[in-house]
């Protein structure tokens, strides 16, 4: 019983730094001059700052939507050109190049 109401005490303490913390982010100010500004105490905003974040980490250890992924890099592959060549003109076009503008340039070159 007495862990459970220490738990219930250190929730509702992490719950009041968020606000404090969320407050001076919102400020605009430097930190430190926030912290003259509404008397907070340095070492304890650093304190309840790591305490906030590892509690975070903690909660994404213990959720079932965390998931680790993985992957393969696909690597580039290197465009394919299409050479035309007639005589001493050799023209090289990428493959995925207009059909309509392929013929257009065969005409010209048998022409």
């Amino acid at each position: 019983m007495r862990a459970k109401i220490q738990n219930i005490n250190d929730d509702a303490r992490l719950n009041h730094w968020k606000q404090i913390i969320q407050e001076c982010r919102n400020s605009g100010l430097p930190v430190k001059t926030w912290f003259r500004q509404n008397d907070v105490s340095e070492p304890s905003y650093y304190y309840y700052l790591k305490k906030i974040r590892q509690s975070i980490i903690e909660d994404c250890k213990e959720s079932k939507s965390f998931f680790l992924l993985s992957y393969k890099k696909k690597r580039k592959r290197e465009p394919k050109n299409i050479v035309i060549t007639k005589g001493d003109i050799h023209i090289q076009v990428p493959e995925d190049t207009d059909f309509d503008l392929l013929v257009s340039m065969l005409k010209v070159l048998l022409c």
